[in-house]
């Protein structure tokens, strides 16, 4: 709220005050750090990823962390420190599914490096499998087929972007996946593609997914 009305400098004000308890909440520093990124403010973000270090392997802490850290070398252009970093993180916990899934996000951001596009299937369908019981895993499928597209390997991607479908029919995103794949690798009557995107329409779809799919 702080950040809305009042900006940034009475935002890190709070924030700064809240990290400073005697016992401070993961929040606090979480949400310190996304707003040092949000700024560029590196110095910020790097004394506060300091101080979560302590946290980092708090089993409540992994995702959040994971997540931060990676974004926080993304944005200082050092996409292989960020990719090494989350590895370390899963090396300690290779059951966490949410870190599984952040390293196949940053591959698939990587995408210009094909390299890295079956690593990113492999990956997310990691976190699948981990995630079953513990994680919303309805869109990953759509993940591991899109590491696969972009990798170049059509005849896999189309399986899974098929599979997720199949599995979960009633999610936008793992159409909207479908479609995409399926207009890059099968030539289908106009009237097929039509058919598919009427059945997405019926779908709830946010905004920016409706006009990408509809308009």
């Amino acid at each position: 709220m702080a950040y809305m009305f009042e900006g940034p400098e009475a935002a890190k004000t709070l924030l700064f005050q809240s990290i400073q308890l005697e016992k401070p909440s993961p929040w606090g520093f979480y949400a310190t750090l996304s707003l040092g990124l949000l700024q560029d403010d590196f110095n910020l973000s790097e004394l506060v990823l300091s101080e979560l270090n302590v946290l980092k392997d708090r089993k409540e802490c992994i995702e959040h962390f994971a997540i931060l850290k990676s974004y926080f070398y993304l944005l200082k252009k050092n996409s292989k420190t960020a990719i090494r970093e989350l590895s370390k993180i899963i090396h300690r916990h290779p059951d966490q599914a949410s870190a599984w899934l952040t390293l196949s996000s940053l591959l698939i951001r990587l995408n210009k490096e094909k390299r890295f596009s079956k690593a990113a299937a492999k990956c997310a369908h990691i976190a699948m499998e981990l995630g079953q019981s513990s994680m919303n895993v309805t869109k990953v499928l759509s993940l591991v087929a899109l590491s696969f597209f972009v990798g170049g390997d059509k005849k896999s991607a189309l399986s899974m972007a098929q599979k997720a479908i199949h599995c979960y029919p009633n999610m936008a995103e793992n159409w909207a996946a479908f479609v995409v794949i399926l207009l890059r690798t099968a030539k289908l009557p106009e009237n097929r593609v039509k058919d598919v995107l009427n059945f997405a329409r019926t779908l709830d779809t946010g905004e920016n997914l409706s006009q990408w799919m509809f308009e």
